[in-house]
């Protein structure tokens, strides 16, 4: 593979894992709750899913985890 080559897939795999984007937490619309405790409770869902998504991030046979080695 050349260098060329090898920059580019980097870029790639980087841009599919989303590497150094911002990528906010997803808060619920306030329309759409109507307690603070509602509110923890979609928040609380949303870091779970999160959480989900960065350990399938980091699964063997994602592209991040070839970064990660």
């Amino acid at each position: 593979m050349s260098e060329e080559q090898i920059k580019q897939n980097f870029v790639r795999v980087k841009r599919r894992a989303a590497v150094g984007a911002n990528l906010p937490l997803a808060v619920p619309k306030a329309d759409i709750v109507a307690t603070p405790q509602e509110v923890g409770k979609e928040v609380e869902k949303a870091v779970r899913e999160q959480e989900r998504e960065f350990t399938k991030a980091v699964q063997p046979d994602s592209p991040i985890s070839a970064l990660l080695r």
